[in-house]
């Protein structure tokens, strides 16, 4: 099968807390995007970005559509390799990373050596139509490089106009097509247009299924999408029915300690958390904390923040004794991570004052 473009992963830095009222669960959607060093967007203008890299690669993208749609003269015509084929295979896969690969992977020098290959490929697509195929495969890594700017009200408006061009020239079962469905998902989500999110997912899940099969990587993120755009609309039953039949696959596909499964693990407590399933929520806060503290460290802010759920679902099952020794140690290790006047590190104190009262 072709070559398929490797989704960003916007889950690990969604903004869902904006969504949820239960604030008891709310600042886990924050701690988790720094499980796997992830959370990209927050460099894009800051101290590890110094000259704005993110808008200069959305520069070089539009330049480089705007050259790939040029009129050209009838003897320019034609695929540039000479063979008249796709530009897919080999070639494909160091654009989609400079784009898709971008969030995922955060850090400006690996940007910067993506987009070296990703707009010499641009240069090369000169005169080819609005419809080539690598016209729209610039566009949907143009796609890729505004959600790393966080610019997801343009990624959206791009997905909706260029899913429609994709499905036509290259097929509704184009990794390239899908990817930007899937990319649409993410966008809505990151707008709180959570139910159109849904909707849009489910229609995805069928055509993933069919392409690459139930249990491939990209079918089990999309599963792991809808559960995120649920969680968000307060449908946690059904989000809490679609946890259950996924964590054993990702389990068994990716490993116990892959960081996806361990972030669905995480999804699936804080959802019984939210539906005051305490003893079951308490088993597996329990069961997921040693493999975060193995795999991401023991003082990363999602680990820490499993530990302040862990001791507060103590209190809510009355085991004031065990709750106060867990916040009593973890204390200040949150002052030292967070800082003392953080927000997390109050709660904590508020947590232990409760406890002890």
């Amino acid at each position: 099968r072709l070559q398929r473009p490797e989704p960003p992963d916007l889950r690990a830095g969604r903004a869902g807390c904006a969504h949820r009222a239960r604030a008891v669960l709310a600042s886990e959607r924050e701690a988790s995007r720094d499980d796997e060093g992830l959370g990209a967007e927050a460099h894009v203008r800051g101290a590890d970005d110094p000259g704005g890299i993110g808008d200069q690669i959305g520069l070089h993208f539009r330049e480089g559509i705007g050259a790939v749609q040029a009129p050209a003269p009838v003897d320019a015509i034609g695929e540039p390799d000479g063979r008249g084929g796709s530009h897919r295979g080999a070639q494909r896969q160091p654009r989609r990373a400079a784009a898709g690969g971008i969030a995922e992977r955060g850090g400006v020098a690996v940007i910067e050596a993506r987009v070296v290959d990703a707009h010499a490929d641009v240069g090369a697509q000169r005169v080819l139509g609005a419809e080539n195929e690598a016209t729209l495969f610039t566009q949907s890594d143009l796609i890729g490089v505004l959600i790393y700017q966080a610019k997801y009200a343009e990624a959206e408006a791009m997905c909706r106009a260029l899913i429609p061009l994709q499905t036509r020239v290259l097929g509704p079962m184009n990794a390239d097509t899908l990817w930007i469905r899937r990319s649409l998902t993410r966008c809505l989500h990151r707008l709180d247009k959570d139910a159109e999110a849904e909707t849009q997912a489910r229609k995805l899940l069928p055509d993933l299924t069919k392409a690459y099969g139930a249990e491939d990587p990209d079918t089990l993120r999309c599963q792991a999408d809808l559960i995120d755009f649920l969680e968000a609309q307060d449908k946690d039953k059904e989000a809490e029915a679609l946890c259950r039949s996924l964590i054993p696959i990702e389990t068994r596909v990716f490993g116990a300690e892959d960081k996806r499964t361990l972030r669905q693990r995480r999804t699936f407590a804080r959802i019984l958390h939210t539906l005051q399933k305490w003893a079951e929520a308490e088993k597996e806060y329990r069961a997921v904390l040693p493999l975060c503290e193995r795999v991401l460290g023991a003082e990363n802010k999602t680990t820490l923040w499993l530990r302040l759920m862990l001791a507060e679902i103590t209190i809510m099952q009355h085991r004031q004794d065990d709750a106060e020794a867990q916040l009593k140690a973890l204390l200040p290790v949150l002052a030292r991570v967070y800082g003392a006047e953080d927000s997390t590190t109050l709660r904590c104190q508020a947590a232990h004052f409760a406890a002890v009262a």
